[in-house]
This record gives C-alpha cells, structure tokens and sequence, in this order.
C-alpha cells in the first residue's frame, strides 16, 4: 500500500510526496491552477500557448535545445499538458538523476524566457494544433459538446483557444499571466518514485526558492441553465457520424459522483456492457462507443460518445435513448450494481500499480480544494453505495428537459435530431 505525505516550503509551495525504495524512477511535476476557465475571451488559449513556450529556453538554458537535451541525454521523459483548470509540467528519470529533474522543472516554471522569435514561430504550431483537433471529427466532437453545454464562457471554449486569439499572443501578455497564476500559493509539486524525503525537500527548497509568493485568482465560475433540449450540428462531408449525447451533471466534489460513476459502469461497464452490446455486438453500427462522467470543479457532464454509421443514425441514435431510459427506469438492479462495483474496484486497482500514478490520483483533487482522498478511502465509498441511491441518481440526472445533442456528420437538416431528442 502507498503511502503519501504533503510537506511546505519555506515560499508557501506545497510539496506531495509518495516515495516507494522498490521503484526504479523518479518523477518531478508541477501543477498551477491557470486552464481555460482561467481565461478570459481575450486570452482564449493562453495556458494551452504558456505550456508551449515554456520548452523553448530560459535564462539557465536559453533555447529548447539545451532544455531538451540534459534529459534526453539520460532517458528521460517529459511532457506538458493543460486543461480546463490546470496546467502541469513534468519530467520522470532514473533514480540517481532525481535533482535534474527537479532542476528542470523548476527552470521551465519559474525562469522561461518566451524569446519572441520563437513565440511567433510556435504560433503556427498552435495553430497547426487547432487545425489538426478541427480536422479530426472524434477530437472535434468534443469542443462543439462544450459549446453546446456551456455556449459563450470558458468552460464553452477550446483549451487551445482561436486562430484568432492565438495569433494576438505577445510576450507582454504570457509574463502577465505568468505573474498572476504561476504562484505559490496556487501550486503544488508532486514528487513519487524512489528518492529520501528529508533530501529531496532540500533540493526543492533550492530549486523552487525563486517561484513567486501568492494566490492566483480564482476560476470563473461555470453557469448552468439549461431548461430545455438542445443540438449542435457540423455539416461536415465524413464517412461516419460523431456525437455526443448526454447531460449536465455533477461537480468533482458532489457526494453524488459515487453513485453516479456506479450508474455509468451499469451502462458501459466494458464489452459486456449494455452500451457496447446495443451497438457494437447487436447493431454493428459503430467501431467505437462509450459512455462516461466527466466532472470539474463546479460543473460536470454524464454522456454517451460514438462514431456511427451515416446511414443508420435515427435507428441507433433511438435505441441508445430507448436504453439509456431503460437505464433510468428498469436496469439498475442489485445484481448489476454489485457488478459494476467489482468493475470499478478492479478498474480503479489495474490504473494504480505504480507509486507515479498513484501521486498523480491524489495530486489534482488536492491542488483543487486541499482535499485528499486515497483510491481506498473511494473504493470504500463505491462499496457503500446503495441501490436506491443509484436509483435516485439516475432518476435525477437523466431528466431529459436537458438532454443535449453534439453532432458532426454530412447532414444539412438539423430538424432530424431535434426531433430526435424531442425539441
């Protein structure tokens, strides 16, 4: 069983650390609370473009290059990534080079110099990014079910932001945010791997002296308002139609997501599920289709996503709703709760077999709300769950007043999936 503990630095930095002797790596990551919902619409897409830039040299190492390159040399990996509501950096090594990663990471936060040469060359890479996401119906389907959820405020907009915004971004405005966000106090460093706790504080406490002290501010709240069904529908020239179909849902922190994640392995708790039965094994209309909760801070989704045949979208688009009204009305059993439990207690044991995931399970809950919840202490509250609450989730949650349609396919009639879903 791992274990964790979660340490301060002397600049108010909160470090989590999750050592395992028996691993053979160490891995170094920072995470800032700045992502889309940081953003206003101005700056669409600056976290996404920072995470870029910060590769691209600091005053230590003054291009990609040299940053690359130190751990390339010792067969490293690194990466960055952003989301809605955060941003991370990382880098994982051998053991014995804990302290270069350590160096590294702190140098691309802290001390990236965004040269504007190469800030207007990665301008077109970003964009390049957005055409490849606009350009893939199965990446794309995605920004226009946030778009449709949520319409003109961040939690509706792409991570990556316009062209338009993306081609506005200036030097001036990065260091400005950077300022704002990239601080102490809304920061954390997660440490896992093989490494003595007292020794890597230290090298922290050394590398991370020069992060600024402060709060960033807080993300936009999310409005949610929905009364009513509602489509969005790219005509699109494809050879299969991409969608998502779902509803609003719960917040990360909600005591209901237990419930609900329980819900959602009774519809698709794998091949056997009674999703990819419908439409994989019975229909044989799709290649890929699955259901899933996604949840933020304060807002979440509960929907079903497939890329289905053009030809025969009505037929399945009603039988998935006719099962996922079954699913409100008749599915959910004792029996099949007590499957998807062991579902997610095996799913959720086979995603945390190492001390690297079990740090990154703890890491983004705590940067949120200071909150930690062990994957134990969330199998046993799976396992508490009771079928009148499943119940009453499912109840609740597929109201379908809200039920929300995102569709990209060669279809110039929208009117066939109001009718559809009932608008």
């Amino acid at each position: 069983m791992f274990k964790h503990e979660i340490k301060q630095l002397k600049n108010g930095l909160k470090v989590l650390m999750v050592p395992e002797e028996e691993c053979f790596s160490v891995k170094a990551m920072i995470l800032t609370k700045a992502g889309a919902l940081y953003e206003p619409e101005s700056l669409s897409g600056i976290s996404h473009f920072m995470e870029h830039m910060c590769f691209k040299g600091s005053k230590k190492r003054p291009s990609s290059l040299a940053l690359t390159s130190a751990l390339d040399q010792i067969g490293g990996r690194y990466n960055a990534f952003t989301g809605y509501e955060y941003t991370g950096y990382f880098a994982k090594v051998d053991s014995n080079h804990g302290p270069l990663a350590l160096d590294i990471i702190a140098d691309i936060f802290i001390h990236a110099n965004y040269p504007k040469k190469e800030l207007e060359r990665e301008k077109g890479v970003v964009i390049e990014e957005i055409n490849m996401y606009q350009d893939d119906p199965k990446l794309h389907i995605y920004d226009l079910w946030m778009e449709l959820l949520y319409g003109n405020q961040p939690a509706g907009r792409s991570v990556a932001g316009s062209k338009e915004t993306v081609g506005n971004m200036n030097r001036e405005k990065l260091l400005d945010y950077r300022d704002k966000l990239y601080l102490s106090d809304s920061s954390l460093l997660v440490l896992s791997g093989n490494f003595k706790s007292d020794a890597i504080l230290k090298q922290a406490e050394k590398y991370f002296q020069g992060i600024k002290k402060g709060k960033g501010y807080d993300q936009t709240e999310t409005k949610k308002n929905q009364s009513r069904p509602a489509t969005l529908i790219q005509n699109k020239q494809t050879d299969q139609t991409h969608l998502v179909l779902g509803f609003p849902s719960y917040d990360y922190f909600s005591p209901k997501r237990y419930a609900l994640t329980l819900m959602n392995a009774i519809f698709d708790g794998g091949m056997s599920g009674i999703l990819f039965q419908l439409v994989r094994e019975k229909l044989g209309a799709a290649y890929y289709v699955h259901s899933e909760y996604e949840s933020f801070k304060d807002s979440g989704f509960w929907g079903v996503s497939a890329g289905l045949n053009n030809e025969r979208i009505e037929k399945v688009l009603k039988a998935i709703i006719s099962e996922i009204k079954n699913l409100k009305n008749k599915h959910i059993t004792k029996k099949n709760l007590e499957n998807a439990k062991q579902y997610i207690i095996g799913h959720v044991s086979l995603g945390l077999d190492d001390a690297h995931k079990y740090a990154d399970s703890l890491a983004f809950k705590y940067l949120l709300k200071d909150t930690i919840e062990t994957p134990y202490q969330y199998l046993n509250k799976i396992k508490k769950v009771s079928l009148d609450e499943v119940k009453a989730v499912s109840k609740e949650l597929l109201d379908f007043k809200k039920i929300n349609l995102a569709v990209i396919g060669p279809f110039k009639n929208k009117k066939i999936f109001d009718k559809i879903i009932g608008i």
